[in-house]
């Protein structure tokens, strides 16, 4: 695997293919991108970052074929994912605000917050019960630089 510094576009892109977990056209990612994650880039953008992770090995893909992620850019969505599912610990923990708002918040930071503040979120909520932990070991998970 590649070791490179994402954009937070890509950062985006990775997390969204992650949670989708099966092939997807790049159109289809397009869409679905604009409408749920508020996704401010042209198409063009778009086929521009998928070429970029490709040549990463984090997925694979052919023009007009699908999208697919490849092992090592499910390790790179899991580490983003992760940072997700703290930020919004952290906001349902500290903020009184809906959970709908909670989501939109932490989808919005995700690619931008570091992994020192990640690992600062670790050390205050300590969380012995998460589903991602179980999938991740969260001491080792956030030693990347951003």
């Amino acid at each position: 695997m590649i070791h490179v510094k994402l954009t937070d576009s890509e950062k985006i892109i990775l997390l969204f293919l992650y949670d989708w977990d099966r092939p997807i056209r790049i159109g289809d990612i397009y869409q679905i991108l604009d409408k749920k994650y508020d996704y401010n880039q042209s198409q063009q953008n778009l086929n521009y970052f998928i070429k970029k992770l490709r040549k990463y090995q984090y997925l694979k893909w052919q023009p007009h074929g699908m999208v697919e992620l490849l092992d090592s850019g499910k390790k790179q969505a899991l580490h983003i994912s992760w940072h997700k599912h703290l930020l919004e610990l952290y906001f349902k923990e500290t903020l009184d605000i809906d959970e709908d708002q909670v989501k939109n918040e932490a989808l919005r930071l995700t690619p931008i917050v570091s992994c020192n503040f990640i690992n600062a979120l670790v050390k205050k909520f300590h969380l012995e019960n998460c589903d991602l932990k179980e999938k991740i070991e969260s001491t080792k998970i956030c030693q990347e630089e951003n």
